[in-house]
């Protein structure tokens, strides 16, 4: 009967329907985990696979405990490739001179995320001021001395306008 008086707008309009994504990608989880003289954990995994959308992958990171590491809670940073170097834990603290188990998950665009539940620990040799302040010295003179009439920052108000540099300096 409705098709008497709908025809085929029903059909035409299910054929129309957007078709929505609910794959999460395909990611086997972090593979290696190694200390970095500046303190840092450099993090790898092999890349994932979607088939609709691009991945990033969320690195969760914990000094307490394995159990519940993947809790978004603990999400340090999340990054588009790898390796990908950890300076901080999820409040943004400085990484210490301690055993950490890190994991990894992908995340497609539309927010799907996979399962895996590879951990991987090892002890950080501490992010330092002093190495904070000595990679930033490099950036300094990889950019060279300022052009007259530019804008000069002090530490204090490159903190506040960057999420690039840690934020116990």
């Amino acid at each position: 009967m409705a098709s008497q008086f709908f025809g085929d707008y029903f059909k035409h309009k299910v054929a129309n329907a957007a078709i929505t994504d609910l794959t999460p990608p395909t990611f086997g989880g972090i593979t290696g985990l190694t200390p970095l003289g500046n303190g840092a954990l450099s993090v790898n995994a092999t890349p994932g696979t979607d088939a609709l959308s691009p991945i990033r992958y969320e690195i969760y990171i914990s000094s307490t405990n394995v159990v519940g590491l993947f809790s978004l809670s603990n999400i340090c940073s999340v990054v588009t490739s790898f390796p990908a170097n950890v300076f901080q834990d999820a409040s943004g603290v400085l990484l210490s001179n301690q055993l950490y188990y890190v994991g990894v998950r992908a995340v497609d665009n539309v927010g799907n995320r996979e399962t895996n539940t590879a951990i991987l620990s090892a002890t950080s040799l501490g992010v330092s001021s002093a190495s904070v302040l000595g990679q930033l010295t490099q950036i300094n003179n990889l950019i060279g001395s300022p052009a007259a009439g530019t804008v000069s920052l002090d530490l204090a108000d490159i903190k506040k306008n960057t999420d690039l540099i840690p934020a116990a300096l």
